[in-house]
């Protein structure tokens, strides 16, 4: 491939999770507006909603807001920009296989490397422990989500397989 090629993200569920968001937000006030008695868990629930759901509204806004496309492939790999856990340019000498799975009803392609590490300790925090649980449940830490990407996933994988083939020697 001498050019570029650019897979647009898919943002669907991410409109599904911020229309939750403002729900789930909604309802926590409006259990902190209601009188409690002084042994009620009501507020613990209200301000616990408030603050997951404050959080994912405001993830699912920064994700919307992105207008990078949620995957580049050229000559030297993949570049994933479908999570907030990105690792950079994947090279393809690096991929030492590729898959594609469903797992509860989400389709995902799986990105095995020869040394993962190489790519985890360019992140930090809890993208580095999301991506080590990845590992520990895949095999792998990096995955593509077959709902994040508008491209179908199958044919998806198969671009993949293809790209590797022809640039990982």
């Amino acid at each position: 491939m001498a050019t570029t090629l650019y897979i647009p993200q898919k943002k669907t569920k991410l409109w599904i999770s911020l229309l939750g968001a403002i729900c789930f937000v909604s309802m926590g006030f409006f259990i902190l507006s209601k009188p409690q008695s002084k042994d009620s868990w009501a507020p613990i629930f209200g301000w616990g909603s408030i603050l997951f759901f404050g959080l994912t509204g405001v993830l699912s806004i920064i994700k919307l807001l992105d207008t990078r496309p949620a995957l580049i492939i050229n000559d030297k790999g993949i570049w994933d920009n479908t999570t907030f856990m990105q690792v950079g340019l994947i090279s393809w000498h690096s991929i030492t296989k590729i898959t594609h799975q469903k797992v509860v009803n989400n389709h995902f392609i799986f990105i095995y490397t020869k040394d993962p590490e190489v790519y985890l300790n360019k992140v930090s925090g809890i993208s580095l422990r999301i991506l080590r649980k990845n590992q520990q449940g895949f095999g792998t830490p990096f995955t593509i989500n077959g709902n994040g990407v508008r491209y179908n996933i199958t044919q998806l994988h198969q671009l993949l397989e293809s790209e590797w083939e022809k640039h990982r020697k």
